[in-house]
């Protein structure tokens, strides 16, 4: 052989052992990811069997199986009062129960929602049910629907849909539920395998997870109306067969929380020596009446937030005074018979020193259905119009413009200028030392202030005609869930005016009881809810433009 094949021998190895070293690695796979659920293959007794006596049923799959979180998904309907066994046994579920403690002649039904997954993927089995009958048939008959928040119409979750064939208003407080369910993430139920009875159904928030309503703070929904599950034959036209459905099939459930929360004082503090403040838990929407013991001067704001009171002392001794007391009494919003009294005591401040600083704050951007307001950090004693200037900017000049300084009869720390103010224009005021003069003596520092105002033509207004028949209702605009504006409407007409461009959603409160505001249910008086309403879709307001519409809430037509 010759010296250069010899070498080609020695050297294509090689080269093939670097090539193989070289190449990419790459795991051996399995195939595509299993993403299909388990499958049951048989169950032993068989799914819906009657005359039920056994001691343990086995369901089998065709994979191995794993139980996730089974005490919260698995739901037994009826409720058993010893709970079964269930356990992992080969490729499927074993369950041990005490067939003397079951009720004769009933279907039971076990729902084990989403519990149950495969062992490798954690794919869920939806909704998977077994079921049985300790009589001669199964019960066949169901109850569907949805449950919806009542005030913000939207599904609620972690809640339960109980139906009782004891008809008593009490059987919600006190019993055990005849059948029980929850809802889906979406807010819908579906209770199957339904004994043909009478029933009455309800969704609660079970906050102490017995099944009744009867500690404060549980969410309600219930229905007057006593139902019949049954089927019915419902022919779509000539050409197709009638088919057979079940009902009721469209139960709506609106979820409340009784407003039986006394009204009573949430907090107060004592900031500074002459500044005290206190809340109220919820808005103080009745009347009240408020007094500083040994200081009959003392200046109270309490329009700006329904449901605090801001209180500036002006007595020398009260304010230097390590105690303060102030009465406050009130009718309560919920019980209204009932007339309240607090003695509140504002003890040593959080802070001993005393403002020294008399503060003035203009906003800068003017909107043209808004006053001008001068805001103070104090309560104001006296201003002193001589010693401000108005003026309008022209290219690089300032033009002095007529004004007049006025009250707020709101606030009392608030000033308002008065003069015509033009939209899109550039303004300045200029506040002279000693200008105002707040309740303490204090006296502002000189300045100025830039203002620019807005166009009118940049929002937009909006008139809706509220048709049909129905009491008067509160019409609020939303955005982001978040309300912009609310008005009441009045001879069946409610104006918005100044809206800025947006899609807004529009909510209706029906207001039966005038009262001006949204009031829950009350199960033990067998009040609902007042009535909310959407309009179907979001309504966008476009600048420089009067909108219009009709809508009738009830019935959600709009035009």
């Amino acid at each position: 052989m010759k010296f250069f094949d010899k070498i080609k021998l020695l050297i294509l190895p090689t080269i093939l052992l670097l090539i193989m070293a070289c190449a990419k690695q790459v795991a051996i796979t399995g195939g595509p990811k299993d993403t299909k659920p388990p499958v049951m293959e048989k169950s032993t007794p068989e799914n819906g069997s009657v005359n039920f006596a056994e001691e343990k049923i086995y369901i089998e799959f065709d994979e191995y199986v794993k139980l996730n979180s089974l005490n919260q998904k698995l739901i037994i309907s009826p409720p058993i009062d010893k709970e079964p066994i269930i356990v992992i046994k080969g490729k499927g579920i074993k369950i041990s129960l005490d067939p003397k403690i079951l009720l004769p002649n009933t279907t039971y039904s076990f729902n084990f929602n989403d519990a149950i997954a495969d062992n490798n993927e954690n794919n869920a089995l939806h909704s998977f049910v077994y079921a049985f009958s300790t009589g001669e048939f199964i019960d066949s008959l169901s109850f569907s629907g949805i449950v919806l928040d009542a005030f913000t119409k939207s599904p609620v979750k972690d809640v339960w849909v109980i139906l009782h064939d004891d008809l008593s208003d009490s059987a919600i407080n006190s019993l055990s539920p005849k059948y029980i369910t929850k809802v889906d993430e979406n807010g819908q139920f579906l209770i199957p395998f339904v004994k043909e009875n009478q029933y009455k159904i309800y969704a609660l928030k079970d906050n102490n997870f017995n099944y009744n309503f009867d500690i404060p703070g549980e969410g309600i929904a219930f229905i007057d109306s006593v139902f019949t599950p049954g089927v019915k034959k419902v022919q779509a036209n000539d050409s197709v067969q009638p088919k057979i459905v079940k009902f009721p099939d469209d139960v709506e459930l609106l979820l409340f929380s009784e407003n039986k929360q006394a009204q009573f004082v949430n907090y107060y503090k004592r900031t500074k020596p002459e500044y005290i403040e206190f809340a109220f838990n919820s808005k103080q929407t009745e009347n009240f009446e408020v007094s500083v013991f040994g200081d009959d001067e003392a200046i109270m704001i309490f329009n700006e937030n329904p449901d605090t009171i801001k209180i500036w002392l002006q007595d020398s001794d009260i304010i230097d005074s390590e105690l303060v007391n102030v009465f406050c009494s009130y009718v309560d919003p919920v019980y209204l018979d009932t007339l309240r009294t607090d003695t509140l005591v504002f003890r040593k401040p959080e802070s001993s020193v005393r403002d020294s600083i008399f503060k003035l704050n203009i906003n800068s951007h003017k909107e043209p259905h808004l006053p001008l307001y001068i805001k103070c950090n104090h309560p104001i004693e006296d201003f002193d119009q001589t010693k401000m200037w108005f003026e309008l900017k022209s290219d690089s000049i300032f033009i002095p413009v007529p004004f007049k300084i006025a009250r707020d009869s709101i606030s009392p720390m608030r000033l308002i200028v008065e003069a015509e103010i033009l939209e899109k224009s550039d303004y300045r005021l200029i506040a002279g030392n000693d200008f105002a003069t707040d309740i303490y003596g204090l006296k502002n520092s000189a300045e100025t202030y830039s203002i620019s105002t807005e166009s009118s033509s940049e929002y937009g207004n909006l008139q809706i005609g509220l048709i049909g028949e129905g009491s008067d209702f509160i019409i609020q605009l939303l955005l982001n869930d978040r309300i912009v504006s609310e008005t009441i409407g009045v001879d069946g007409i409610a104006v918005f005016e100044y809206l800025k461009p947006a899609k807004y959603k529009i909510r209706a409160i029906e207001d039966s009881n005038g009262n001006n505001r949204w009031d829950t249910g009350d199960y033990n008086l067998k009040l609902q809810p007042e009535p909310v309403y959407y309009m179907p879709a979001e309504y966008e307001i476009r600048s420089n433009w009067n909108h219009e519409i009709e809508w009738n809430p009830v019935t959600n037509v709009t035009k």
